[in-house]
């Protein structure tokens, strides 16, 4: 590489001249970095001359064109053909760094930053000048103003604290491992429904609770009576005077007759109750019964928890690591684009035959190819993740790095299905029912033939609607024992169908149970395999690194030919990207088994 450089107005312009290669990366930073350190904030690298230029190079531009923007300068570019024109255009380096056919189109938009820039400080100073004396105020008004939004937003939106804090990353489309299992819980329809369910067994758990409280009832009413009432023959004596049978048959005593009616109307007011004394045990099993059904609708929601995490946490992973792969890629076809322009200088100079020029483009067409499948599998991994979060499908979404396992030392498959046995949802939930199936049985057991119930019952009433005559306060008091005698063996068909629930439920524990220790036995094998592979491949970067450096060496000391040199590139790319897919297969099964046993760390 030759680097001349000379100075236009207040921009300096760098030429660069023949080959600028992966070996003058380091000569051109430097470069760069001691005119940004001068005080000149406005450089122009002119790559007319230019034969050749490689990533690494353009990756160097770009470092220091951020350094110089963070100054209030800037780096452009100027012209470029040929292979350093495909280069440019195959990264999409002119988006970031702004290329210009000319020194005067590239001095008009330093001169057009620098007024912007000026201007940007002139209205930054008036705005710091104008705000100074109510700085206070305002600033105190926008978090109050900020506050209250929060809180309304929480209220009225019914958001949780974990939500409220991810919305700053929901806004700028990166999530952290946390935020995007905390937020696919939320928006899984199978989450919700297993929690409605479960509010649904609690309502149920207190209806039976219920069945042994004592129950009151009051009664009160109105009766009006349309005819009056003639009250009886005795009290009509007592009205009357007449004391005995001879006095009213003496014709000689005075007599009168009279007619006492009661008022129309009646006050009536009554209170009831019952208290069941002793049921046979039925109350308790239905509380027993209703208990487990609980447990079984919370073991669902576990369930369906432990489901989401698990394929959100791997396309999370998955997302993450496929963008660490297209990186990658996009390396390895550049680097195949440089052994390409290499290959048709040995071609042309006769170092290399037709048909070695065409194997090494049918790679490069396979390279392409990667590339582009690669590119077809992250968007659906992303649009996979983004439906798991209730997200549009197309939206941008960036992964934070999550940490890949460490290394630990994996115990047998005996000792995690002892840890599995109490903790894995799928046995509670099987436990559940097997003891939701023995309280049913012992529900029927207590209901069936010559099995008593007693209750205690009583009430009182008081009674007014008797004009002045009568005001009545009545009670009662009572105690019952109710024995079913015959059905129509309908306690008998019950009883059977219990027992065979019971044992139903109990064969599908152990099913599960079974199956549980024959997953836990494959998700074992299945790490010890993917460490294997893991090793193989860090073992596999190792080497491909070497031989990189060798080939460096070689070509630096003319004993292999440049193509060589990509070659050697292309193995190491190709080594790095298998160790990703081992990382995927390792933490996509150590993730699964701390699902199954409910640790966070192994």
């Amino acid at each position: 590489m030759d680097a001349r450089e000379y100075k236009r107005d207040h921009m300096v312009i760098l030429e660069l001249r023949d080959r600028v290669d992966e070996f003058n990366t380091a000569v051109l930073a430097e470069e760069l970095v001691t005119i940004l350190n001068t005080g000149k904030k406005f450089i122009a690298i002119d790559l007319t001359k230019t034969e050749f230029l490689s990533a690494h190079c353009l990756a160097a531009i770009w470092k220091c064109a951020k350094k110089a923007r963070s100054q209030s300068g800037d780096i452009v570019i100027l012209g470029a053909s040929g292979q350093v024109l495909e280069t440019i255009h195959y990264v999409n380096f002119d988006n970031v760094v702004q290329r210009f056919y000319s020194v005067n189109e590239a001095l008009d938009h330093t001169k057009l930053q620098s007024l912007k820039q000026k201007k940007f400080l002139d209205e930054k100073n008036l705005s710091s000048i104008k705000m100074e004396s109510n700085w206070f105020l305002s600033k105190f008004i926008k978090r109050f103003f900020n506050f209250v939004t929060l809180i309304l937003f929480s209220y009225y939106s019914d958001l949780r604290a974990e939500n409220i804090a991810s919305l700053g990353s929901y806004q700028k489309n990166v999530y952290t491992l946390e935020e995007v299992l905390a937020l696919a819980r939320e928006a899984s329809p199978q989450v919700k429904l297993a929690r409605l369910r479960m509010i649904e067994k609690d309502a149920e758990v207190r209806i039976a609770k219920s069945f042994g409280l004592p129950k009151i009832m009051g009664t009160g009413g109105y009766l009006y009576q349309s005819n009056p009432t003639i009250i009886s023959e005795a009290f009509n004596k007592e009205i009357n005077n007449i004391r005995n049978e001879t006095e009213e048959l003496n014709p000689e005593q005075p007599r009168t007759r009279t007619k006492v009616q009661m008022d129309k109307d009646a006050v009536l007011i009554g209170l009831g109750f019952s208290q069941v004394v002793y049921s046979g045990g039925v109350f308790k099993n239905q509380i027993q019964l209703k208990e487990a059904q609980r447990n079984e609708a919370e073991s669902q929601i576990a369930i369906e928890s432990i489901n989401i995490e698990e394929q959100v946490r791997n396309l999370f992973i998955g997302l993450m690591l496929q963008k660490e792969k297209l990186s990658l890629l996009k390396a390895r076809s550049l680097a195949s684009l440089q052994r390409m322009t290499a290959v048709q200088k040995a071609r042309e100079a006769r170092t290399v035959n037709a048909i070695q020029v065409a194997e090494m483009e049918v790679q490069s067409l396979k390279a392409e190819q990667e590339l582009l499948a690669a590119n077809r599998e992250e968007t659906s991994i992303r649009g996979l993740l983004n439906i798991g979060l209730g997200r549009p499908t197309e939206e941008e979404l960036i992964p934070e790095a999550a940490a890949l396992p460490a290394d630990y030392d994996l115990q047998n498959a005996d000792h995690y299905f002892e840890i599995a046995l109490h903790r894995y949802p799928e046995l509670k939930r099987s436990m559940s029912t097997m003891d939701s199936a023995a309280a049913y049985l012992r529900i029927i057991d207590a209901q069936s033939m010559l099995s008593p119930q007693a209750l205690v019952f009583g009430s009182a009433e008081y009674t007014q609607g008797l004009g002045n005559i009568s005001k009545d306060l009545s009670w009662s008091l009572g105690f019952g024992i109710v024995i079913p005698l015959y059905d129509g063996h309908k306690s008998s068909a019950e009883f059977e169908k219990a027992t065979s629930l019971s044992r139903q439920a109990r064969i599908a524990y152990e099913e599960s149970e079974r199956k549980l220790r024959i997953e836990i036995s494959e998700v074992v094998s299945h790490i010890q395999q993917a460490r294997l592979q893991r090793q193989l491949a860090k073992k596999s970067v190792e080497i491909a690194k070497a031989r990189h450096k060798e080939a460096e060496n070689a070509v630096r000391e003319g004993q292999l030919p440049q193509y060589r040199l990509g070659e050697s590139l292309t193995s190491e790319i190709e080594a790095k990207i298998f160790a990703i897919s081992a990382d995927a297969e390792l933490y996509k099964w150590h993730a699964r088994l701390l699902l199954i046993t409910g640790q966070k760390e192994l």
